[in-house]
């Protein structure tokens, strides 16, 4: 990776962060210069720079600062993506990173989106069984809980199952869960 596209990273997230509230700035500045140095040092890909971009996320949304969380999450998303491609594990946590926001917001249609995307990306990658779809699908299934809309929540809740009873068989295949 070449050392403009890192420069151009940090100086678009430095610019972030100093529109962001000042509390925000003293408090992460400091760690998201340590951040991004250890990454660039050690994995000198545009890949590990999708990290600190989540981090960051995560830290402006508990700040109240969800505009802000918005932008380091997309770019984290858009990272993921020019590193592995739309079916990447990375690009599935941090669509769950910002399906999270939205909770709060209680913006279902919105959040359903994200996770569900995230979710077809862990089918893609693991299988429609894959025990590692199980922390998206679980969030997936909460969500349609929380929105009402039973007519997507029981057949997630059935797939949900299926995984986990399928998950359980693999881990203990003796236990017969019938």
């Amino acid at each position: 990776m070449a050392s403009n596209s890192r420069n151009s990273i940090t100086a678009w997230a430095l610019k972030l962060l100093r529109e962001a509230d000042p509390r925000f700035c003293r408090t992460s500045m400091p760690f998201f210069h340590r951040q991004m140095k250890v990454t660039e040092e050690l994995r000198p890909s545009v890949s590990m720079l999708s990290d600190p971009l989540q981090n960051l996320g995560m830290e402006a949304f508990a700040q109240h600062d969800v505009a802000s969380a918005q932008q380091f999450l997309n770019r984290a998303i858009e990272l993921n993506v020019k590193a592995y491609g739309e079916n990447s594990s990375g690009v599935s946590n941090s669509l769950r990173m910002l399906a999270g926001m939205y909770v709060f917001q209680k913006d279902f249609a919105r959040r359903s989106r994200f996770l569900l995307r995230a979710v077809k990306i862990d089918e893609t990658l693991y299988g429609q069984d894959g025990s590692e779809a199980l922390l998206n699908l679980t969030a997936l299934c909460s969500t349609y809980d929380r929105w009402g809309k039973s007519e997507k929540s029981e057949p997630c809740h059935e797939h949900l199952l299926a995984v986990l009873k399928d998950s359980m068989v693999r881990i203990t295949p003796s236990w017969s869960l019938s």
